[in-house]
């Protein structure tokens, strides 16, 4: 989960999670929490932007205008690799250079306080 209108010049990575298994077709609720069970085995979640490797929640500025909130996911022919350390940036730079991509999609929700 990425938002583009961070103010920070290159948006901000809420949540990462990769090295699901190719039989996952769903996430269920809780999920990208700390330690949860509901995590499907095999998968990683990274370090976002808040330092931590777990879902952190959308948080605009109050007042602030509307943020995208894209949640993308990518369709892989291998596994990323990695652990808990491997940070939101570096997987979409992974998956641009391991030429291993067969699919992608994007939601986008829109958020404000």
């Amino acid at each position: 989960m990425h938002d583009p209108d961070a103010p920070t010049g290159t948006g901000w990575y809420h949540w990462v999670v990769f090295d699901i298994p190719p039989s996952v077709y769903e996430l269920k609720e809780g999920a990208g929490a700390r330690g949860s069970p509901e995590l499907p085995a095999g998968a990683v979640l990274g370090l976002t932007d808040f330092g931590f490797s777990h879902y952190g929640g959308p948080c605009p500025p109050a007042g602030d205008k509307p943020h995208h909130y894209n949640f993308t996911v990518y369709a892989l022919a291998a596994k990323i690799g990695g652990g808990p350390t491997t940070t939101a940036a570096a997987v979409p730079f992974t998956i641009a250079t391991s030429q291993s991509l067969l699919a992608t999609g994007t939601i986008t929700g829109l958020y404000e306080r």
